[in-house]
């Protein structure tokens, strides 16, 4: 009896968080951190691939993956003081990942334990990452022309009797695309014009108006 292997299991990262650290002026190509996965199964049920997934915009990220070999790598300059705050595209798919953050508890047990909550909120959420760790994360689809800027508040609480509780706000920024087309102010227009009038005379007037910003 040959028994022949099924699909049956799901790849399976060596570490359940990898952190990396990169210097603002590594050259372009740096590898800064490796992952590394395992999978039961054998033959092409085996095989791994990498990707990066629900980063805020593939087109503007400066990461990639190596999809065989799990390295990170720089694809383009980075600056410490313009990432504090970089913005959320208005097109970003919900799942998209905006923020990763931690809290932390000086006390032990119960006391030290941390549970984190998001003020009523229905463009984001939080989901738990790794222990102490929280993604902030989009839940439905974004519009900069309806919100270009959202506040959230987090609230940290611990499981001592009585609970000790912070909070902390983040501003997300929503930046635009090019989703709204020119909209004329009017359906039609007439106009009216003496005969024999001279070339380029002015005749009218049209006017139109775009819910974009910028070159958009």
């Amino acid at each position: 009896i040959v028994v022949l292997d099924v699909n049956d299991n799901a790849p399976v990262f060596t570490q359940e968080l990898y952190i990396g650290q990169i210097l603002e002026n590594a050259p372009e190509g740096s590898v800064f951190l490796s992952v590394v996965a395992t999978d039961q199964d054998a033959g092409p049920n085996g095989d791994i691939s990498y990707q990066l997934s629900q980063v805020v915009d593939q087109s503007h990220s400066a990461f990639a993956i190596d999809p065989v070999s799990g390295e990170i790598k720089l694809t383009k300059p980075l600056d410490f003081e313009a990432a504090e705050n970089s913005p959320i595209p208005e097109n970003s798919l919900p799942g998209t990942v905006v923020a990763l953050f931690t809290v932390r508890d000086r006390d032990a047990g119960a006391n030290g334990k941390i549970s984190c909550a998001l003020e009523d909120q229905l463009s984001f959420s939080l989901r738990p990452a790794y222990k102490n760790y929280y993604e902030l994360v989009t839940v439905s689809t974004l519009d900069r022309e309806e919100m270009a800027r959202y506040i959230l508040t987090v609230t940290a609480a611990d499981a001592g009797s009585p609970p000790l509780t912070t909070t902390q706000t983040f501003t997300v920024d929503i930046s635009d695309v090019n989703d709204n087309a020119p909209v004329f102010n009017q359906t039609s227009y007439t106009m009216y014009v003496h005969e024999n009038n001279v070339p380029s005379v002015l005749v009218g007037a049209v006017n139109a108006s775009d819910a974009d910003v910028g070159s958009n």
